[in-house]
């Protein structure tokens, strides 16, 4: 029996590539029936582009990601308040580049990568433990055996759902998201602007296209709350969710990564870095023989400091490259 992982997205692939990359042989599950085409786009601080850089996969993710050059800190009406430079600066600093790309992309080059079976159409709905292993039962009657599960299933993580039994919670906040024609002229920076009760985002993420991400309450609407001229002003806000913090990550032989373990906002583009951190950290405990304990020790007082810093910075990001230091040089 191989190790079960729940979830094909990013914190699933990158943990399966992480095993094997230990020697560990595991099988992804994931509930949808097809790899995502769409999607928009998704920040890789140096943090979590060391980890994939080891895992092989810089050039595949250099082939299809933009690198920034800075990230500005504006007022909602243009006015700079601060520019923290990147490129080769944060590339010498950390060890690796930051990377804008489309979550597509990143996963397409995650699963190239990954030489195991990925199984989709399966939607997990219990596990059960057994001397030696934990079955795990699908929608529509299938089931599997393995030596251990990880879930990495996401907000609405089913394994989760396992080990401890809460709600997700509003936050009060929603998202806006866009897809835009990128200026072939501009410099590729990450400009966030900063509003009353929210912000903005947008950068670059190759093949022409930018990315823009509005920030507002979850009760205003966007057609109001940003200029009738912004790609924003006719979209759909999806409210933003989390879940109380998890007294326990694992359980027996079932364990949680990712948002499934630790879900955080985006303020600091930090939730798909710190599930590509806990998928290094939970194969090597595991190839360590020191188990899901001592991936938790080794990670729990790390993610909670993360979360604190998004929680209280919700409207901003540290204003010099230094100030990242203990975000990207972990």
């Amino acid at each position: 029996m191989d190790i079960a992982v729940v979830g094909g997205g990013i914190a699933g692939l990158t943990t399966a590539l992480a095993l094997t990359a230990e020697g560990l042989p595991c099988t992804v599950f994931e509930r949808s029936d097809r790899r995502s085409a769409g999607g928009f786009g998704i920040q890789l601080a140096p943090n979590a582009g060391r980890v994939l850089d080891r895992l092989g996969l810089g050039p595949a993710l250099d082939a299809v990601a933009v690198r920034p050059v800075a990230r500005e800190l504006r007022r909602w009406d243009g006015t700079l308040l601060a520019r923290t430079e990147l490129g080769e600066a944060a590339t010498r600093r950390y060890g690796a580049p930051y990377r804008l790309l489309r979550r597509a992309d990143l996963l397409r080059v995650l699963a190239a990568a990954f030489p195991g079976p990925v199984v989709h159409g399966r939607r997990c709905i219990g596990v059960e433990e057994f001397r030696g292993g934990v079955e795990l039962r699908f929608a529509g009657g299938a089931r599997h055996r393995a030596t251990a599960v990880i879930g990495a299933d996401g907000l609405h993580s089913a394994i989760r759902g396992c080990i401890a039994v809460d709600d997700e919670r509003p936050t009060g906040f929603a998202a806006v998201r866009a897809l835009v024609p990128a200026d072939p002229g501009d410099e590729p920076r990450i400009v966030v602007r900063l509003g009353p009760g929210g912000h903005c985002v947008t950068y670059p993420v190759g093949g022409g296209l930018g990315n823009v991400v509005g920030i507002l309450p979850a009760d205003a609407d966007p057609a109001t709350f940003f200029a009738a001229d912004s790609p924003l002003a006719g979209g759909v806000p999806a409210p933003l969710l989390d879940r109380p913090p998890l007294p326990k990550w694992h359980r027996g032989r079932l364990a949680v990564v990712g948002d499934a373990a630790h879900p955080m906002l985006p303020f600091l583009a930090q939730g798909a870095a710190q599930a590509i951190e806990d998928a290094a950290a939970i194969a090597c405990a595991l190839r360590t023989t020191g188990g899901f304990d001592a991936f938790e020790a080794q990670r729990r007082p790390r993610v909670e400091r993360v979360v604190a810093a998004v929680d209280a910075g919700r409207h901003g990001a540290p204003a010099t490259l230094p100030d990242h230091d203990w975000i990207y040089g972990c």
